[in-house]
């Protein structure tokens, strides 16, 4: 079958929509069980619960729905749009939602197995799954060579968040709380809490490193994207140009 050019990379068969669609059934059935049952104790692990499967639901929905109009597209012989109020851009309104959808559902079935385990230091797995994400997405960056229109911005803004990460890691215990000594009296033993030797200042500590790093990082990220775009812009305004003289 002859088709227009732009689906490469994109799966347009009728099984990955079905397939999709069956994610939202299962889902929404299993979110409207625990839900129908206990939504009288909707406590941490079945709001949890609720919120990850309703999530996966939608974001597979809306996904199946993308692959849908994408499959009418290809069968059609109309081309496919990746550019916004162009041709046959439609099915990009329900790509979008998906991918709002579907990082949401990562985050909760995350959320749900820290209530599983009924961790106190969820703190610390929620802190070394950013540590590993910035360093994931630092690597990433450079996927199509040094040279990519925004690509020192993104590299400086994660290199910012795994620096940041690791500064708290790397944190004495000193800076941390302090120690902990008993103090045993007639009344009996109580605690207090000794202010240890910190290399960082009291008026302004490790965390507050951490979050200055990180709002840095959200600038320099901002920089990589606008520089990205402008980028993309640029070329499809030369594409066009091509085209009129042509």
């Amino acid at each position: 079958m002859l088709y227009e050019p732009g689906f490469e990379g994109w799966d347009v068969s009728m099984a990955t929509v079905w397939t999709d669609y069956a994610i939202v059934v299962v889902g929404l059935l299993c979110a409207g069980r625990i839900y129908t049952r206990h939504w009288l104790y909707l406590e941490a692990v079945s709001a949890s619960f609720v919120r990850f499967a309703f999530c996966e639901s939608m974001a597979y929905g809306f996904g199946g729905v993308s692959h849908h109009m994408l499959s009418s597209y290809f069968q059609d012989g109309v081309a496919m749009s990746k550019r916004w109020g162009e041709g046959s851009w439609e099915w990009m309104i329900f790509w979008l939602v998906a991918m709002v959808f579907g990082p949401l559902g990562t985050a909760f079935g995350f959320d749900l197995a820290m209530c599983i385990m009924s961790v106190d230091n969820s703190g610390t797995i929620a802190f070394f799954w950013s540590l590993f994400s910035a360093v994931v997405s630092l690597g990433v960056t450079f996927r199509n060579g040094a040279q990519a229109g925004g690509v020192w911005f993104l590299a400086a803004g994660w290199l910012s968040r795994v620096v940041a990460y690791l500064l708290v890691l790397t944190a004495p215990p000193a800076c941390k709380g302090g120690e902990s000594i008993e103090i045993v009296t007639e009344a009996g033993a109580t605690y207090r809490t000794v202010p240890g030797d910190c290399v960082y200042s009291k008026h302004f500590n490790h965390n507050a490193i951490f979050h200055v790093l990180v709002a840095l990082s959200l600038v320099f990220i901002l920089f990589g994207v606008d520089a990205k775009l402008s980028t993309k812009e640029r070329e499809a305004a030369c594409v066009s140009m091509v085209r009129i003289l042509r």
